[in-house]
């Protein structure tokens, strides 16, 4: 498995596999008090008539139901040639784990008009927040890019930018968040509790010629730092989680 996220939804702490698209349960044995992994929800790619399953990248919960997203780019070569746009749909998934399969093109397609990039240039989300309490969403692009997509450049085109937009994505203000370093981009997000979500926690993956890893920063919605980068190992964590 790699799994991509953490988010405790409908009293259930749950992740995702973004290489099967199954939405985990984590349920923590009360005998031996470790950790299981129970299958939930299977998500297929794109319009979900597939036989691939999704690479899901983020959750966050709105009006009750779960979203999930996934990289919010066209699905290309390692060369950057277009195959499809299956990686532009979310999964709107209910308490009972009923699932819509909904196109987001329009909607990524908006993010990049508003950081003035065109195609062949690209944003990918791994980071994306539904703000009850602003009723806004808050999206941490974790790479952005006014080229065209190749997998060796790719790692160096890390964000620090802070999007955050109305709910129709008609307007978004953009943000930056401390000094960029190209390596690092965002992977996953929570709102501190207690600030009305408007303090972040972040955590960072960092994938350098072959090397990997993880960093915590925290930081506001006007993108003040409070806490730079902190290195948190040399493996990649992909979701936190307040419980």
């Amino acid at each position: 498995m790699e799994l991509s996220e953490l988010i405790v939804f409908n009293g259930e702490m749950l992740s995702v596999d973004d290489r099967t698209g199954i939405v985990y349960k984590l349920v923590v044995d009360t005998v031996d008090g470790d950790w299981n992994v129970i299958p939930w929800v299977l998500l297929t790619d794109g319009d979900g008539n597939d036989k691939k399953g999704f690479k899901a990248e983020w959750m966050t919960i709105k009006d009750n139901t779960l979203y999930v997203g996934g990289l919010g780019k066209e699905w290309t070569s390692i060369q950057g040639e277009y195959i499809n746009d299956n990686p532009m749909h979310i999964k709107i998934i209910s308490p009972t784990g009923s699932t819509l399969h909904i196109s987001w093109r329009d909607v990524y397609l908006k993010l990049r008009e508003h950081l003035n990039i065109s195609t062949p240039g690209y944003i990918i989300h791994e980071a994306v927040m539904w703000s009850e309490y602003t009723q806004r969403w808050v999206i941490l692009p974790r790479r952005v890019s006014q080229e065209k997509y190749n997998d060796i450049d790719d790692e160096k085109r890390g964000s620090n930018i802070i999007m955050i937009c109305t709910e129709d994505f008609k307007h978004c203000n953009i943000r930056k968040v401390g000094v960029i370093i190209p390596t690092r981009g965002f992977s996953s997000f929570k709102f501190l509790p207690g600030t009305d979500e408007r303090i972040i926690v972040a955590l960072k993956s960092e994938e350098d010629n072959g090397q990997i890893a993880t960093y915590i920063t925290v930081f506001d919605l006007l993108g003040n730092v409070l806490l730079p980068d902190v290195r948190i190992g040399n493996e990649k964590y992909e979701g936190i989680e307040f419980m």
